[in-house]
């Protein structure tokens, strides 16, 4: 920008929103990051190391991870579309509406609306981004992406609406090299020792420097600006109605009485730490489990020893023993197997309610959604309304994102507001 002093004012702008943003989400991503870890890496906590010792075996049978797969496989099934009116004609938009579904059948876009799905139905928040890029012909065309770490998206702090569409800023966070810093702006950052736009995150200060794309939304419409150092190096008016970076959030709860969002991973913790318990010990039982063991005379396996050592390995159907003694006078008894059964009925019904209890706190079996028969129609339609009515917020909150991303997505292509020219809703998908 050429006036240095509104340059100024848009990056304390920035600051301001920057602290404040951080403030509002710092729990939520940080609580995001703990998830992550849990589901990923090991689910014992130090409370349960002590409550397990140290050197008891600690294995994990991730449900968690299961139930998510499932909801996501849902939508992918049937994602949803874009519908579009004209509000003038009150008719569909046929144009519009073909390159709505050209855009959404793209796999790049298509992954980033089920990978913003896969994060706000795990961990509450998910982000969709639409931006434009070169394609092959070289011309400028838009592009939706999905954030996965949330350290690099300050979103606006006092939204109301679940998905952002009353949004009056957002921003971005890239780290970018000394090298294309230097090809792309002309800026040498070695220069560069306090940067008036920085973030918190550590990161290495001599070969990188932030790049943040700060969008921001006033009574003209929408201007992205993008910083670096102490500059503000682009500043482009753009037609949209709303900030083209788009929250999708999970079911809502309250972080110190405040208002926050949440997912199934932290729901889900209780009943799966029960079920790494009761797997634990099934998993015990059996590498304990005796050999099997053989009640007879000591004479009557006498050069067979190896026979009955190893029968716990063999499926030998012969049963090889001496019927005599050695001097003919005396009959040796046949060898009998003793039960060796392993006594489960315990934690096999602690593990059975634990799994039970994942459909009773989200609506889906541990194992997935069900195809086996066996079932009353009576509970599978049970089983169908728990699970549609558990997981509706999460498909419902993504429905409504979409709408505010094709709203960025068709003002992008036709480079004008369509706010009050069109009505977009979603058509097929989850309901």
């Amino acid at each position: 920008m050429d006036n240095i002093n509104e340059s100024n004012d848009v990056i304390k702008s920035f600051k301001e929103f920057q602290k404040k943003s951080r403030k509002k989400y710092k729990n939520l991503v940080n609580r995001i990051k703990d998830e992550k870890k849990y589901i990923t890496t090991t689910q014992y906590s130090k409370q349960d190391i002590d409550v397990l010792g140290e050197d008891r075996t600690k294995n994990q049978l991730n449900v968690v991870k299961n139930a998510i797969r499932t909801i996501v496989n849902t939508y992918r099934e049937t994602p949803y579309r874009w519908r579009v009116v004209d509000k003038m004609t009150n008719k569909d938009s046929e144009t519009m509406n073909a390159a709505g579904i050209n855009f959404l059948e793209n796999p790049d876009n298509a992954t980033a609306a089920i990978e913003a799905l896969e994060s706000a139905t795990s961990f509450g928040l998910g982000v969709l981004v639409l931006t434009t890029d070169y394609g092959v012909d070289g011309n400028p065309e838009p592009v939706m992406y999905s954030i996965s770490n949330l350290d690099n998206v300050y979103l606006d702090p006092d939204i109301t609406k679940t998905n952002g569409a009353d949004a009056r800023a957002a921003a971005i966070v890239e780290l970018k090299s000394r090298e294309w810093v230097e090809s792309e702006y002309g800026i040498d950052i070695s220069t560069i020792d306090k940067p008036m736009v920085d973030i918190d995150e550590e990161y290495d200060r001599k070969d990188y420097m932030p790049l943040v794309t700060y969008y921001k939304k006033d009574k003209n419409g929408v201007t992205v600006y993008r910083m670096i150092g102490n500059e503000i190096v682009d500043a482009i008016a753009l037609p949209l109605t709303y900030i083209p970076i788009v929250p999708v959030f999970g079911e809502k709860c309250y972080d110190e009485e405040k208002l926050s969002w949440t997912g199934i991973v932290s729901q889900m913790e209780g009943v799966q730490k029960l079920i790494n318990y009761a797997y634990t010990n099934v998993l015990i039982r059996l590498a304990v489990s005796p050999k099997n063991q053989w009640i007879t005379d000591s004479e009557s396996i006498e050069g067979n020893e190896s026979y009955f050592k190893n029968s716990n390995k063999t499926l030998n159907p012969l049963l090889i023993y001496n019927s005599w003694s050695a001097d003919r006078k005396r009959e040796l008894p046949k060898p009998e197997r003793l039960s060796n059964e392993i006594p489960l009925g315990d934690v096999g019904e602690m593990f059975s309610q634990s799994l039970q209890m994942v459909n009773n706190i989200i609506g889906i079996p541990a194992i997935g959604l069900e195809s086996e028969v066996e079932k009353s129609a009576t509970e599978v339609l049970t089983n169908e309304k728990t699970f549609q009515n558990n997981v509706r917020t999460y498909m419902w909150n993504l429905r409504s994102s979409l709408v505010v991303a094709g709203m960025c997505f068709f003002e992008l292509l036709s480079n004008q507001p369509l706010w009050g020219a069109v009505k977009i809703t979603m058509v097929q998908g989850p309901v």
